[in-house]
């Protein structure tokens, strides 16, 4: 007796079981081979390094920022990098750019939104990823440096903003290494972008004294309209410029300042470049008066490296050895030591300081008599 006929719902229940069944096994079987790419190998501690924003070929080949020796070598490894950062767009991705804007609709249609966007990245995430091989190249730079100037020196040209500060930022961390970059950095000084500005003036900074024949533009960028900029190139100065007794007005301007922040960098910098200037020994005792702490004790630490002609400042730092600050009163018996026999009037100040329990400066006051009047010191150490 022939079966009997299946019915056509029963047939599309088997079919839809049936093809459940098979999606449910691919899956299964797709997640078990994505794990065991993702597990470690023999002899390796730890799975491929997962930069975010990378395809997993990318992610894969930058394994090697953790260790240079294991994957690529070193030559390999900086041309993946190089390539990342500064190589063309994707061809697709350059083709797709090109069609009209009905094609790129059409386009979208038919492919799904996961395949559009790991086909075509967009602007954004091919930014990212240009960023994260710069990230990667930071963790290089502390211990092997050879080899990535140049790579950053042609990131310097690319277009972005965002790139430009990362690649500055990094050619700062080479220090006095990165001087032949210097061209290259100065025209960012006058960029229409505050924070190009600022990590330019801190990278050019960060070369010292190489980095000297940009000296003035820095100097002209204490008058940028951004205090975050001002703040940048009087640290920068500071850094550059060799000891001597000029005083650019813009930096002697900056101890009147709004801001605490520039006041206290410009005493600061005063003091590590300047010696023996009137016009800045007057504006640095000025600044012993100053509402703010730090700016006080910058100024303070600054006479003290003045040398005899800051003695006018010895009764004004004696003031400041009853400040409300422990800071202040600590840099300010610092400071008459520097004047040595010249600060005799400061020691009865100096030794009630010493005996009192609000200044709480024993050893500094100690130290500071010790170089004004060894005899004297002598007799106070002995009681």
């Amino acid at each position: 007796m022939p079966p009997a006929p299946i019915d056509p719902p029963s047939r599309a229940k088997r079919r839809l079981f049936w093809g459940a069944g098979i999606a449910l096994a691919l899956g299964l079987m797709a997640t078990g081979t994505a794990r065991w790419i993702r597990s470690p190998r023999p002899g390796q501690d730890k799975p491929p390094v997962s930069a975010p924003g990378l395809p997993l070929g990318d992610r894969n080949a930058f394994e090697g920022v953790h260790d240079l020796g294991r994957g690529l070598s070193r030559t390999k490894w900086l041309l993946s990098i190089d390539r990342m950062i500064n190589g063309p767009e994707p061809a697709r991705v350059r083709l797709l750019q090109t069609l009209p804007d009905t094609l790129k609709d059409r386009l979208g249609t038919v492919l799904s939104p996961s395949t559009m966007r790991r086909l075509f990245p967009s602007a954004r995430e091919r930014l990212e990823r240009r960023e994260t091989a710069l990230l990667l190249l930071e963790r290089s730079i502390a211990d092997q440096r050879s080899g990535l100037l140049p790579i950053l020196h042609r990131a310097l040209q690319r277009p972005e903003p965002e790139l430009q500060q990362t690649t500055i930022r990094l050619i700062g961390l080479l220090g006095e290494q990165a001087d032949s970059v210097l061209p290259d950095l100065t025209p960012f000084l006058t960029s229409r972008h505050a924070d190009l500005r600022s990590q330019a003036l801190k990278s050019i900074g960060l070369m010292g004294e190489a980095a000297s024949s940009a000296l003035r533009a820095v100097e002209r960028q204490m008058s940028d309209p951004s205090e975050m900029v001002q703040l940048a190139a009087i640290v920068a100065y500071g850094r550059i410029a060799a000891p001597s007794d000029r005083l650019p007005e813009p930096l002697i301007n900056a101890l009147h300042d709004a801001s605490s922040s520039i006041r206290s960098a410009a005493a600061q910098t005063i003091g590590r470049t300047l010696s023996g200037n009137p016009i800045a020994i007057s504006g640095l005792i000025a600044c012993l008066e100053d509402p703010i702490s730090h700016v006080r004790r910058n100024a303070a630490i600054a006479l003290g490296k003045q040398g005899p002609a800051a003695r006018r400042a010895i009764a004004p730092l004696i003031d400041s050895l009853w400040d409300e600050s422990m800071e202040v009163r600590i840099c300010a018996a610092e400071a008459l030591g520097r004047f040595g026999n010249e600060a005799q009037p400061a020691v009865p100040h100096l030794i009630n300081a010493l005996n009192n329990d609000f200044a709480g400066i024993g050893r500094p006051a100690r130290e500071a008599i010790l170089k004004i009047d060894p005899v004297q010191a002598q007799t106070i150490i002995s009681r």
